[in-house]
């Protein structure tokens, strides 16, 4: 019921009626009912539907992204080796970073401290392939949304945010406890941020003292979104445009990355954690300064320029999957979200 006086939950609730609105639209004008697969060639259906994680990853430069294993799930005693290996190998060390191998919107993204939790997480995941992921320290986690098209070359980016951690200000009254069940966000986990911060349950935080209660940039989890695209200059434009002049088949996405500095793009100071195709969502319209009379616009722009895309791709002579193809994706990836 909580959910219900969100801003973002309606936000979200916004974008999906808007979103099949305007793919039946953008479907009707291209005479093809995918579309949307042209919008990032080197990902399955555009990355709209189930696409791997790691099709993305295998894109990429490595120094770019978080050491990453996969795992598989069918016995959590044998994933729970698998990362027992990695450990022992001096591959990966604590804290992981755990998430299944399929885009999700954040749900089942867990920090691991201990391979008790790794046991847990794996016994009641549904995912056959779980991703097991060094944890990256930087400071802060932004996210933007960059766009290029392939016959005019015009490239762009049209979304940024900082992703705010959920976190708490102490009291100088309260011990962490507290103040984590008093917390009023409704998609805040709070058992699992009292498992995260079990030994300092008793704590008493100084007062105006901050402490994050997970380290997980999902609104799903509890984080929100900062926009911040008013940010966005030539400097940063020239070095999201200069990376991906290195990646081929990755078009339309949004890049979901830490650093210390929304500057340090394309540098040895930023690290990638993952990267979402047509699936993604213009993340600065989860934040209330943007009017859901703008965000009516934001979807719109957002889904012709994929639209754009695919007849630019089409006249280059990409080859189109079969709607036959995208139907058991959609099944597929509907059976995995009901699971």
């Amino acid at each position: 019921m909580k959910k219900l006086l969100d801003y973002g939950y309606w936000v979200s609730k916004l974008y999906l009626v808007e979103a099949w609105v305007l793919y039946f639209w953008f479907a009707l004008r291209s005479r093809n009912p995918v579309f949307f697969a042209a919008s990032n060639p080197g990902l399955l259906l555009g990355g709209l539907m189930d696409d791997d994680k790691t099709e993305a990853y295998d894109l990429l430069p490595d120094s770019a992204i978080p050491k990453t294993f996969l795992i598989n799930n069918h016995s959590a005693l044998d994933a729970k080796k698998e990362v027992q290996q990695l450990l022992e190998n001096r591959q990966l060390r604590f804290p992981l970073i755990l998430k299944p191998n399929i885009g999700l919107k954040g749900i089942e993204v867990i920090k691991a401290m201990d391979q008790e939790t790794i046991l847990e997480y794996c016994s009641r995941s549904k995912a056959k392939e779980i991703l097991v992921q060094e944890f990256i320290d930087f400071e802060r986690e932004f996210s933007l949304m960059f766009y290029r098209l392939p016959r005019s070359k015009e490239y762009g980016i049209s979304s940024i945010v900082e992703k705010i951690y959920p976190f708490i200000i102490g009291d100088g009254i309260r011990n962490i406890k507290n103040m984590i069940e008093d917390f009023k966000d409704p998609f805040l986990n709070k058992s699992i941020a009292l498992a995260h911060h079990a030994t300092q349950l008793d704590w008493i935080p100084a007062k105006n003292q901050k402490l994050n209660l997970h380290e997980i940039g999902n609104y799903s989890q509890g984080a929100k979104f900062k926009d911040i695209t008013y940010q966005l200059d030539q400097n940063l434009l020239d070095n999201v445009k200069g990376f991906f002049d290195q990646v081929n088949g990755i078009d339309f996405c949004r890049i979901d990355f830490k650093s210390n500095s929304l500057s340090d793009f394309g540098t040895d100071r930023f690290k990638i954690l993952e990267i979402n195709g047509a699936k993604s969502e213009p993340l600065h319209i989860y934040d209330q300064s943007v009017s859901l009379i703008e965000t009516i616009g934001v979807i719109y722009r957002h889904w012709k320029i994929m639209y754009r895309q695919s007849m630019e791709q089409k006249a280059l002579g990409f080859e189109f999957p079969s709607f036959k193809e995208a139907c058991r994706s959609f099944i597929k990836i509907r059976q995995i979200i009901n699971a």
